[in-house]
């Protein structure tokens, strides 16, 4: 996880020279470990539980008609970011959109996603 690179807390992870700048999470699939029966620590499954004040800036992709990955585990990891006194985390929600919506390149929603997400990587670089 991009915010256990950014924190403090596991300094044995590999990679520690990585600076992260920001986050994109696609779809963030957080909470669903158990259902494909993946072993995970809580705060791996639940990236949420990482954010801080000083954590990365994040730009969310989330269609609202995702049948994988509901909409309310974005808005639960939008809201850690408030929760925690952070207010630079932003969802890009695509109305009627489903898992992977993006994937249709010429499409709307990859257009739009792209645009964004471009900026984004541009003012956090």
């Amino acid at each position: 996880s991009g915010l256990a690179l950014a924190g403090n807390k596991y300094s044995n992870i590999p990679g520690r020279e990585v600076k992260i700048r920001g986050l994109i999470p696609y779809y963030p699939a957080n909470e669903l470990a158990d259902n494909f029966g993946v072993g995970y620590s809580l705060e791996f499954n639940n990236p949420g539980l990482l954010v801080n004040e000083l954590s990365p800036p994040c730009l969310i992709f989330q269609g609202s008609s995702d049948g994988l990955v509901k909409y309310s585990v974005t808005e639960k990891f939008k809201n850690a970011y408030i929760e925690a006194g952070n207010m630079q985390c932003a969802v890009i929600s695509m109305p009627f959109g489903g898992h992977a919506c993006d994937m249709y390149f010429p499409g709307y929603y990859n257009q739009l996603f792209l645009y964004y997400m471009e900026r984004f990587m541009y003012v956090f670089r």
